[in-house]
């Protein structure tokens, strides 16, 4: 087997696969967006089902790694997100992509991505995740006595970087995130708290 099979991204055959099944959507929904949003309030649940394990698996995979990249590579895969809610609530693009993603409980895709860093994050620094993802983060000691921060045992250390690819790394963008959440969610008791605290603050 070819390396760039091994490295094959299943992103990719996304675009393909939900261009097809949004074409309906747009030929079968020329009303009104009064019509459009009746019909948005009830979505097939065997649609979501299908969008939750094929689509958004798919759109998760590995993200931690797409944190930094560039504006218009999120952006292509957020249309990816659009087109999976409207087949899910059957509407054409007219209607708007942000209430659909809302009324599914989806985060966007950039903060997906936050997400799924932070949750390695709390992970690591409960011993839940592998040691190589521990070993590259630092709990900050402040040198001064006083310091409010001193009264924040969770905060990390921010390695400096000064290249790009550097500051896209594990170990300088996540404690970057982590040290911008609130102390409250950082102090989560167990893992499904912490996931459902962040999802809501990112909300």
């Amino acid at each position: 087997m070819h390396d760039h099979q091994l490295s094959h991204d299943p992103r990719q055959d996304l675009f393909a696969l939900l261009t097809r099944l949004d074409a309906p959507c747009e030929r079968g929904h020329q009303g009104s967006c009064k019509s459009q949003q009746k019909t948005a309030s009830d979505p097939w649940a065997s649609q979501t089902c299908w969008v939750n394990s094929f689509v958004l698996s798919k759109l998760d995979y590995a993200n931690a790694l797409l944190s930094g990249c560039r504006s218009t590579d999120i952006a292509r895969l957020q249309r990816l997100q659009n087109r999976a809610a409207r087949i899910v609530f059957q509407v054409p693009r007219c209607y708007s992509s942000s209430e659909l993603l809302d009324s599914l409980h989806w985060l966007p895709i950039e903060k997906r991505i936050m997400f799924k860093i932070l949750l390695y994050i709390y992970k690591s620094l409960n011993d839940l995740s592998p040691i190589y993802l521990s070993d590259c983060l630092t709990i900050y000691i402040p040198t001064r006595e006083g310091l409010r921060s001193a009264l924040d045992a969770t905060r990390l250390v921010v390695p400096r970087s000064n290249r790009l690819i550097g500051d896209r790394s594990f170990s300088v963008q996540g404690p970057k995130l982590w040290n911008n959440i609130p102390l409250n969610i950082r102090v989560s008791p167990t893992v499904d708290s912490f996931k459902s605290n962040l999802k809501t603050h990112l909300y």
